[in-house]
């Protein structure tokens, strides 16, 4: 049995409160139990939540594993160890070269609640894998931007390109330039 919309409105509340408070684990638990009580986007959106609170809060494994799981349902898969990550990543930056960066946003597409998902899910898996798996999070900061260009809204191309950015930065060799005196 399902609950009443009034108590699992409650029980996403305190996981919010919880997150908000700075207790991610518990919030984490807390919205995997309102994600049990409910199907469809609303259960990934709740499980992709979790996710997020279990990697800020430390639980690695379970946060990677659970942010998969989100991923997949979504139909994206991240990849599994390095040798994957980099051939992931070889692929998507062949795609964007490969692909038309011109687009017309003055006529978004119009997004079912599906597809704003898979972005968010997304934007989520490139922002909040950044600090444990960065070539993981690089393939979706390049599969959100390939999903943003298709959208055509400027909202997500915006944030796609900032991810971008910040993994041009991050991941780029750097040299030391000797400061001239």
């Amino acid at each position: 049995a399902r609950e009443d919309p009034e108590r699992h409105a409650r029980s996403i509340a305190l996981a919010d409160a919880l997150a908000n408070a700075g207790r991610g684990y518990e919030a984490a638990e807390a919205f995997l139990a309102a994600a049990s009580a409910v199907e469809g986007a609303q259960n990934i959106d709740l499980r992709r939540r979790a996710a997020t609170e279990f990697l800020t809060s430390g639980d690695l494994p379970r946060g990677q594993q659970l942010m998969a799981e989100v991923c997949q349902a979504v139909g994206f898969r991240l990849p599994r160890g390095k040798t994957a990550a980099l051939l992931s990543l070889a692929v998507t930056k062949t795609q964007l070269r490969w692909r038309k960066l011109d687009v017309d946003c003055s006529r978004p597409a119009r997004l079912s609640a599906v597809e704003r998902l898979r972005v968010e899910v997304l934007q989520t898996a490139a922002v909040v894998l950044a600090a444990h798996d960065s070539l993981s999070a690089a393939v979706s900061a390049d599969r959100l931007l390939l999903l943003a260009l298709q959208t055509r809204d400027p909202r997500y191309m915006a944030a796609a390109l900032q991810l971008q950015a910040f993994f041009l930065t991050a991941l780029s060799p750097h040299e030391e330039e000797p400061i001239a005196r």
